[in-house]
């Protein structure tokens, strides 16, 4: 039997068990490449990495620090989401558990600066299954939203 995994639960350590890894470790946006099952979303700047994005990032009137310090707070303020090791600056990592099979997702987030202020790019995905009904799409258009409403 799997032994649960403290950050990633049980189901992260069914992924480690079948796939000999629990989690595929920090994006390289610069080297991206969405998955063939569907069960990502991404959603970045405009040219920033060689995947095709769900949505362009809005850009915020914040300094880059500000937004980071947002990003962070509002991801753990989400129901079920814990943080996961990075130590890059400006870029983070979370873990998210579905409601019903506590399945885990991982969302990867870098702020980048930009005229008028900052924006950035998250890419959530499923660590278990090759369908995800939409969850990660709902969760980034649902972080962009309270991102979106915190500056206003």
């Amino acid at each position: 039997m799997a032994m649960a995994d403290p950050e990633l639960g049980f189901w992260g350590a069914v992924a480690r068990a079948l796939h000999g890894r629990q989690d595929l470790g920090p994006a390289d946006f610069a080297t991206l490449r969405r998955r063939p099952s569907g069960n990502d979303a991404l959603i970045r700047p405009p040219d920033f990495c060689p995947a095709a994005a769900d949505a362009d990032a809005p850009v915020f009137a914040l300094a880059p620090s500000e937004l980071d310090a947002r990003l962070r707070a509002m991801a753990l303020a989400d129901t079920d989401v814990t943080e996961l090791a990075d130590s890059r600056p400006l870029h983070r990592r979370f873990a998210q558990h579905t409601r019903l099979m506590r399945y885990p997702d991982v969302v990867d987030a870098v702020v980048l600066p930009a005229e008028g202020g900052a924006t950035l790019a998250l890419w959530s995905r499923s660590l278990v299954g090759r369908k995800d009904f939409g969850v990660n799409r709902a969760r980034l258009k649902r972080w962009i939203s309270a991102l979106t409403a915190a500056q206003s």
